[in-house]
């Protein structure tokens, strides 16, 4: 190769890139931005436009295109230090309009590269090497995609890459389950739990591996905090697959699922407005406390209130009273 070694790139995770052993200082965040979004291309050209319309959205500056053929070419020189001049790139081609990748060692595609390898054996009936496979794989990830380029953090690639993981721990807790060693994938499903707290697929796992490792009390816990969380903060009741792991629970039955159909890639955590679509009759909540219907603790004060209100006065037809005190003493609305 040009330039002498091996490059290797990380994108799962903040963007790196190591020529062998030694770490490549990829510079400012710009320049990582690009190289991040080409290695999301998996190979594939990536015009121009795209990456100014990605990085920039509708307001780009007038040097945007120059900028990003600055920024291609300090990773070619980065990539390839020992490239001649004016030769052309064999890592970071212009192709079209715009740039390829052509890195053989990238994470992301490793993982795919698992992932899929595991659909395969499941498929064969090989439970034991597919899981194997998708531990692999998830030890592949360092934090959520170009996790050092907020700007990128909605990027529908790097949705879809998040969505990619969250199957991937699916089927691999699936399988570790059905295979009795529900202890070995607890870490890994406690931390996912802890980070997408609202995703009912993950802490419906984790229900059943802590049913299955004989922690019945963490299982109940589990369930009822996912519950709560899905009433306060969606207004929503949990949905099939986790009532089926409350239900298992309760009944003392095999919590394991059938092994997830090889190809299944899962669904992404829902969001609040997903939730109003598939459940249009139950109002969001306003997160305010809701009114409180009568007045109470104050007995002596409103017993004092109607006496003074509805005695006879011959002097005043009207009766006039006035309560005063500091904000939240406990002073009773009209009408209350």
């Amino acid at each position: 190769m040009a330039g002498g070694g091996t490059v290797r790139l990380q994108v799962l995770g903040a963007v790196r890139a190591w020529r062998d052993d030694a770490e490549i200082d990829l510079g400012p965040t710009g320049r990582r931005a690009v190289l991040g979004l080409l290695a999301l291309a998996g190979a594939q050209p990536l015009p121009r436009a795209e990456i100014v319309h990605t990085l920039w959205r509708h307001q780009p500056p007038p040097s945007a295109i120059n900028i990003i053929q600055t920024h291609v070419k300090h990773l070619r020189r980065l990539l390839e230090p020992g490239r001649p001049p004016h030769s052309r790139s064999v890592l970071l081609p212009s192709v079209g309009d715009g740039y390829a990748l052509r890195v053989a060692d990238i994470d992301v595609q490793r993982f795919r590269e698992l992932t899929a390898a595991a659909n395969d054996l499941v498929h064969g009936g090989a439970q034991q090497s597919a899981s194997g496979l998708l531990q692999q794989a998830l030890r592949l990830w360092r934090g959520a995609p170009l996790a050092d380029i907020p700007a990128l953090a909605s990027h529908p690639k790097v949705i879809g890459l998040l969505g990619e993981q969250r199957s991937a721990l699916r089927r691999y807790a699936d399988l570790m389950i059905a295979a009795g060693a529900p202890v070995d994938v607890l870490p890994v499903l406690e931390e996912a739990a802890a980070d997408h707290p609202l995703d009912e697929a993950v802490q419906a796992r984790l229900i059943r591996a802590y049913q299955a490792a004989g922690q019945q009390a963490r299982a109940f816990a589990t369930y009822h905090a996912i519950r709560g969380r899905l009433v306060d903060e969606l207004g929503v009741d949990p949905g099939p697959e986790l009532a089926a792991a409350h239900r298992a629970l309760l009944n003392n039955e095999p919590p394991a699922p059938d092994p997830p159909a090889p190809g299944d890639r899962g669904e992404s955590e829902p969001t609040a407005v997903a939730v109003r679509a598939a459940h249009p009759t139950r109002p969001v909540p306003n997160q305010l406390p809701a009114d409180v219907p009568g007045f109470v603790g104050r007995g002596a004060e409103l017993t004092e209130l109607d006496r003074v209100l509805t005695a006879p006065d011959a002097r005043t037809p009207t009766q006039i009273c006035v309560i005063s005190g500091m904000a939240g003493v406990g002073k009773p609305e009209p009408g209350n």
